[in-house]
This record gives structure tokens, sequence and C-alpha cells, in this order.
């Protein structure tokens, strides 16, 4: 039975998000952050507040795009009027940790584990011209780490592109299509030109064609689906038809 979410209970969810604007730029402005931040992250790329930066003032008609896809479904309008959140204070850490290894909430609490992540690990949006473009931005990376549970995928820079390229075909967000062409740049730099040209030929289109069958992520309530078996639930998103589906080959 779905619990009934107030609207107190939304103004909760996003109380975090209210107070963390600092301002909200316009255009011009953004695109100037983008520029000189997007430097920042290719001369200090330990800072990893400058990826954000950049990711947040590049993506505003990405986000919108996205927000009239998730108006397309139920799941995707339940989502943008219940406004989930995947941290802290608004999950249960014990609770996902007791999710039995078989079911999507297992195959999630098992990813985070093995990598050492915490569900706090990116900073909130910062920087977006209105409050509901913000959270559709922070929502997308607060379930980042569902598309490498979905598609198997861990943490190496071959893995992180593989995600980047089914994200982009869903969100088309600029920051997904970056580490596209940088990684495969590092990738042959590091002598590694075999992995680049698989994932150019093979896995990016691969990642690509997925990405166009499935549900759309962002309008998934993943919450409600934690109890269920991994196998039937990736088999629900992708659209799989059968266990011979090349979703099933990640």
């Amino acid at each position: 039975m779905r619990t009934v979410v107030s609207k107190a209970d939304v103004e909760a969810r996003m109380a975090d998000i209210y107070s963390n604007f600092t301002y909200r730029l316009p255009y011009f402005d953004r695109v100037q952050m983008g520029l000189v931040e997007g430097a920042k992250s290719y001369f200090f790329p330990s800072e990893a507040d400058h990826p954000h930066l950049t990711g947040e003032a590049s993506s505003y008609y990405a986000c919108q795009r996205m927000k009239a896809r998730m108006l397309e479904t139920e799941s995707g309008r339940r989502v943008l009027a219940e406004r989930p959140r995947m941290r802290s204070p608004f999950i249960d850490k014990d609770v996902i940790a007791a999710y039995p290894p078989h079911t999507m909430g297992g195959a999630y609490h098992k990813f985070l584990s093995t990598y050492g992540y915490e569900y706090d690990l990116r900073p909130l949006v910062r920087h977006m011209p209105d409050a509901e473009i913000a959270y559709i931005f922070q929502r997308y990376k607060e379930i980042h780490d569902f598309y490498h549970v979905c598609l198997q995928q861990g943490v190496t820079m071959y893995d992180e592109i593989v995600v980047k390229y089914f994200e982009y075909g869903q969100t088309s967000l600029p920051l997904t299509s970056s580490p596209i062409l940088f990684g495969h740049i590092a990738l042959g730099l590091s002598g590694s030109w075999e992995n680049a040209s698989k994932l150019a030929l093979q896995d990016g289109p691969k990642m690509i064609r997925m990405a166009r069958k499935s549900k759309d992520f962002m309008s998934v309530m993943f919450e409600d689906h934690m109890n269920e078996d991994f196998h039937q639930f990736r088999k629900w998103i992708f659209n799989a038809e059968d266990s011979d589906d090349e979703a099933f080959e990640t």
C-alpha cells in the first residue's frame, strides 16, 4: 500500500536544497561559471567541487527536457510530486543494510559497501534557476549509484565511461558527454587503446541502445523496488524480453 506523502513531507525533503541556494545564476553567468569550473576540473582533478559546479552550470536545459519526459509517465509525475531523496536523513541505512542479497536493495547495499561509498557523497545543488530544476538535478546525482548497480558496473575508469554512455542516452546531460570524450582520450594515453576502441565501437553504442529501450531511470521510484528480486527488477527496468537480451550481457 502506497504511503501518503503530505505537503509538509515534501517541504521537509526540499529544505536542504532551499537552504543551500547561494544565488540563482542568470544565463551568461552560468556560461561563465561552466567555462571557469570546467578549466579548474581539468587542472585540479582532485578537487571534487569543480565537476559538480560545471554540471550545474551546463545542465539547466537538459534538466528541463528530463522534466518533460518525467511528466509523460505516472511514476515520473509521482517522483516530481513527492520529491523522494536518497541521502540522510531521508533514508534508513539499517533498513537498506538488512535487505536480502538477492533483492534490489541488497545489490545496492553491496555496491555501496564494496566501494566504501556514503549516501551523502555528492554535494547539494547550489546554482539552479528554480527549485524544481534543482531537485531534478539533485535526484539525478542521488540515484547515480543505481545506474552502476543495474548495469552491474564497478568504478574503474572504463566502468564509469560505460555508465556515462547510458546516462547520456537517457538524459543528454552535458556532464555525461564530456567524461565520454575525455575518458576515451585518457584510456588511450594510458596505453589502453584496445579498451578505448572497445568502448567506442561496442560497449558505448550498446549502452545508448539500452538507454533508449529502457525505462527512464529518472522516472523510477527506486525506493519502492528495494525488496524486489534483483534479476526481475533488472528485467523490468531494461524492458528485457528474456535473459538473452543484451541487457543481461553487462
